[in-house]
């Protein structure tokens, strides 16, 4: 029995389509910077997501916040609430990232728990009289610098080990394609 072209041309699109697939998927990435949180999405090979729609989520399933993102894949959202958020960029087509950010993660807000607040006071009470010479505004321009560095290369290393493990999956699956494919067509030829 011959391999049909119509088979053949099936087999190269179901080989060929779960990698074009990854190529499309949304990463996202948000932080929070002055009770403010930035989000920015970009597909997989590196092309932002331009006027994707963004849903912000709180844990009981209200929306929070509708947009769209910028031409770059950004857009921003002031947070109302210490929460945890869920963000979803949705880039048509089913085409769709999330990230969560985590209430603790939020800055500049009181903890609920007394004792944690206590121990907040206790420390900044040392804190200030220890630094006396640096002004708060100071220590905090410094630290946001520094952490925007952080910020970058912590976003650079998510994004580097999920291609990795992807592309070597896809890889793997690639090579025993074709050799699925040579497999049936020698086991075609030595047919009578």
């Amino acid at each position: 029995m011959k391999l049909k072209p119509k088979k053949l041309i099936l087999l190269f699109f179901l080989l060929f389509y779960s990698h074009s697939a990854f190529a499309h998927r949304v990463n996202v990435f948000a932080w929070v910077e002055d009770q403010t949180l930035y989000i920015e999405s970009k597909f997989a090979g590196g092309k932002f997501v331009k006027h994707g729609k963004v849903t912000i989520i709180d844990p009981f399933g209200n929306e929070l916040f509708s947009g769209l993102t910028d031409e770059k894949g950004n857009t921003s959202f002031q947070i109302q609430k210490v929460m945890d958020h869920s963000i979803i960029v949705n880039a048509g087509e089913g085409h769709q990232g999330t990230w969560k950010v985590f209430a603790h993660e939020i800055s500049g807000h009181e903890p609920e728990d007394h004792e944690a607040t206590t121990v907040l006071e206790q420390r900044s009470n040392i804190q200030s009289t220890n630094l006396n010479c640096i002004s708060e505004d100071q220590i905090t321009k410094i630290l946001d610098e520094k952490l925007k560095s952080v910020h970058g290369q912590l976003k650079i290393i998510r994004q580097n080990k999920e291609n990795k493990i992807r592309d070597i999956m896809s890889g793997i699956g690639f090579i025993l394609g074709i050799f699925g494919i040579f497999a049936l067509m020698k086991s075609r030829k030595n047919q009578p």
